[in-house]
């Protein structure tokens, strides 16, 4: 078996920041080719096509079309036994293809899941103290504004996966009382409750997956939004609900507070905004989990060819 990585100039050079010992080792497991630079149609990558078995690292940041591209290609491809992602989203991947392909898929999930429960807190803590309201006075408040401690409010998390989890906990050591909605319930220590008794609760945090069902799900979120809660998103896709609604939500007093990253901070409006906070989609960014993902990342792939391919989790 040999190792394709499609990647590109930053994220190897994040392998020989974070992983230069994992990446030598896979190096002198088997025969590792690299490309950094890559054709829509993959046409510049000759060994995809070859009779070798093979494992591939796809960095879907690579290509525009990203997952499309690959997807579109891999019944071209030829003997690829296993694929792996450097991220946890694998949007436009097709999963029923690469399954009836016979090709095992893992992501990253996970690798930064701690960094997005850290967001949501600090974001949480920013609204209910009034952060972003405070930040646009010119003078210090007299009172007619007041913040709200964290201690007697109530959490509902939307989405018990890694980073619900993550989250969970924090709270939890802070002594709040969290609840959550999944599609299943989990092993963890907070009480697994119906969607509609989740968003009823005084802060409510949206860490739930991507796709079409937490879309649906979604949906109604705006209407059921009550003056005295908090809502705190982490999904990072502008779609998954009317965000906008929810901003005038706040803005006309019937929200106490949103916080949620986007691609597009400028769409939203109107200016000046009351207790809502918008970044960049950034709360994966820190040290430690790009450290977290790349190491994951390689370690799966030594596995793979060292013959322990049965112990990674596969997607499918």
């Amino acid at each position: 078996m040999k190792t394709i990585i499609l990647d590109y100039k930053t994220g190897l050079q994040d392998f020989a920041k974070y992983g230069q010992d994992l990446f030598a080792a896979l190096q002198k497991s088997n025969t590792v080719i690299v490309y950094d630079d890559l054709q829509p149609d993959f046409s510049n990558i000759p060994e995809l096509f070859d009779a070798d078995e093979k494992l591939v690292l796809f960095n879907q940041f690579a290509l525009d079309a990203g997952f499309e591209a690959l997807t579109k290609k891999l019944p071209e491809c030829k003997n690829v036994k296993y694929v792996l992602s450097p991220y946890s989203s694998y949007a436009g991947l097709d999963l029923e293809l690469v399954k009836s392909l016979g090709i095992k898929y893992r992501n990253n999930g996970g690798a930064n899941a701690k960094s997005v429960a850290q967001y949501a807190l600090t974001a949480m803590l920013q609204l209910l103290h009034k952060f972003p309201v405070f930040a646009q006075q010119k003078t210090i408040s007299n009172g007619s504004i007041l913040g709200e401690e964290f201690s007697t409010k109530t959490v509902g998390i939307i989405g018990m996966g890694n980073v619900g989890q993550e989250l969970a906990e924090m709270l939890q050591g802070l002594g709040m009382k969290v609840c959550y909605y999944n599609r299943s319930p989990k092993n963890v220590e907070a009480q697994s409750v119906s969607f509609e008794v989740v968003v009823q609760q005084d802060i409510v945090c949206i860490t739930v997956a991507t796709n079409a069902e937490s879309t649906e799900l979604l949906k109604p979120l705006p209407s059921k939004l009550q003056p005295h809660q908090y809502l705190i998103d982490v999904s990072a896709i502008d779609a998954l609900y009317d965000k906008q609604a929810v901003v005038m939500l706040v803005n006309q007093d019937k929200l106490a507070g949103f916080a949620f990253e986007t691609n597009d901070v400028q769409q939203f409006t109107p200016e000046p905004l009351k207790n809502v906070l918008i970044t960049p989609h950034m709360a994966w960014c820190t040290r430690d989990a790009e450290e977290r993902t790349v190491r994951n990342h390689l370690q799966r792939a030594i596995d793979i060819v060292e013959g322990r391919a049965g112990e990674v989790d596969w997607v499918v």
